[in-house]
């Protein structure tokens, strides 16, 4: 790819390109990859600003303008979010021919939440480190995820305020940058201003381990479907700072199928009334089986924020309620 200064990158702009090759950064190497996008670093030469360019092709079954309208549906549900700092940010934007680019930000310096978690799970050489061959979390680390609870909590609220859906909150679409948690990949979200917030009908798509059984039966769904998710991702956080409740985690039957054992262990993890186990109590609110049982986002972080914590640790960071 050659670099064309006559073409800027003018953060917030949107671009028709005629040749790729002059796109206004160069490839550093690849991210990851999914059913309609594939991701890279890139970096622009003359700031030497990295970005994440997010590059999307048509894919099966649908149409030039039905593609068009779902990656600028993603781009505007970014835009409107920007400014949360748990939430990340589109730069810009480019057409070229059948391709769509957005280049994004921040490139997550320790990739996403799920390749964090294992990488504490399961020690670098393979073997045991006298914990059931599941590695401890380092102090950095451990900081790291206490803080995640609020900080995620902070930015669902801060979306569903808005009206907007995520849709598909999981490990792998929460990065992990400099010590925060950051939600990406809003290509299946919802922006529900002016619109019932309430939807029913065939899901345009889920992660079934995450799925909130509505969902996953077509019923009427809204903005606690994401809470669910969000608690099925604080129950895989909780598995690697407490080992009783690992099970919950390893198992990889979707959590709506076994809810009954889910909420069970996570009351058994309550009882002791000490350090973090206070949130297993909350995460039970947040997984029940009918979304109306169920805490809302701002409802959400009022518990978070009032929950006692020991003075060397925090729920939140500076920018969403941390002290």
């Amino acid at each position: 790819m050659s670099y064309n200064p006559s073409i800027r990158l003018t953060s917030g702009e949107h671009v028709e390109i005629v040749d790729r090759t002059h796109l206004p950064f160069h490839r550093i190497g690849r991210l990851g990859m999914g059913a309609s996008a594939q991701v890279e670093v890139v970096e622009e030469p003359t700031t030497r600003r990295r970005y994440a360019h997010k590059i999307f092709t048509p894919y099966y079954g649908h149409t030039l303008e039905r593609f068009k309208k779902e990656v600028q549906n993603e781009i505007a549900i970014i835009k409107r979010l920007r400014g949360h700092p748990h939430i990340v940010n589109v730069e810009w934007s480019y057409a070229c021919g059948r391709e769509l680019g957005i280049l994004l930000t921040p490139v997550a310096s320790d990739g996403d939440l799920s390749a964090y978690l294992y990488e504490i799970r399961v020690p670098q050489d393979g073997g045991s480190n006298g914990n059931g061959g599941v590695s401890s979390a380092t102090r950095e680390q451990r900081a790291v995820l206490v803080k995640a609870f609020g900080c995620l909590a902070s930015g669902l609220a801060f979306m569903h305020g808005l009206k907007i859906r995520h849709k598909d909150i999981k490990p792998s679409n929460i990065l992990v940058h400099n010590g925060h948690m950051v939600y990406t990949d809003f290509g299946i979200a919802k922006d529900l201003v002016g619109m019932n917030t309430m939807t029913s009908g065939k899901p345009g798509g889920f992660t079934d381990r995450y799925c909130p059984p509505e969902v996953a039966e077509w019923d009427p769904r809204n903005r606690k479907s994401d809470v669910f998710s969000l608690g099925c991702v604080f129950i895989e956080i909780m598995a690697v700072l407490f080992s009783d409740a690992r099970e919950l985690a390893e198992d990889r039957t979707p959590y709506r199928k076994r809810l009954q054992d889910v909420q069970g262990t996570l009351i058994q993890c309550s009882v002791a009334d000490f350090d973090l186990r206070q949130l297993f109590v909350v995460i039970l609110g947040m997984v029940e089986e009918m979304s109306e049982d169920r805490v809302g986002a701002t409802d959400l972080v009022d518990c978070l924020m009032d929950l006692k914590m020991p003075c060397a640790e925090s729920l939140f960071c500076r920018q969403c309620g941390g002290t």
